[in-house]
């Protein structure tokens, strides 16, 4: 009984040590896929781009997202990765080394797919016109609705400070 007690012991304690090291594997995964998000215009090939919904911020129930294209590559299809607490703005991060002509999409929420983006549906509320990311100038703000029963909405680049 002693030497199935102690066999049981140890048993546990091996279990034991495995999911602590388990967990610390995991914890040390986790920690490594958030230090490869590319961030700023210091990342490798990619920027953060800020979105100032401005009049669109007026429908709480819409939902945000950027679209992006470039020759010979896959069209992409980004939602905001956050929204700055302290100016508003919803971040986005854009490999800007391959992909520098950005649409913004206001949208429904409950249809906002990439296959949902497209000026013939109700899914899609208003964009941009086709814009070309300057790296100067990370910040893109919607200054107006644009014209009377057009989805396109006007706005402009601005300089990001990070301060």
């Amino acid at each position: 009984m002693k030497k199935r007690g102690l066999i049981l012991t140890s048993l546990s304690l091996l279990i034991g040590a495995l999911a602590v090291t388990g967990a610390t594997s995991l914890a040390a995964f986790e920690s490594s896929k958030r230090e490869i998000k590319i961030v700023g215009t210091n990342g490798m090939h990619g920027s953060t781009i800020f979105l100032s919904a401005g009049v669109w911020e007026d429908d709480v129930e819409a939902s945000f997202h950027l679209f992006s294209w470039a020759d010979g590559k896959e069209t992409i299809w980004l939602s905001p990765v956050g929204k700055a607490t302290e100016n508003g703005y919803y971040i986005f991060e854009l490999d800007t080394k391959n992909y520098t002509n950005i649409i913004f999409a206001r949208m429904d929420p409950a249809h906002n797919a990439k296959s949902d983006f497209d000026q013939n549906t109700n899914y899609l509320w208003n964009k941009t016109a086709d814009l070309t990311f300057d790296a100067s100038k990370r910040l893109y703000k919607i200054t107006g609705w644009g014209a009377y029963g057009q989805k396109v909405s006007v706005g402009e680049w601005a300089v990001y400070n990070d301060n």
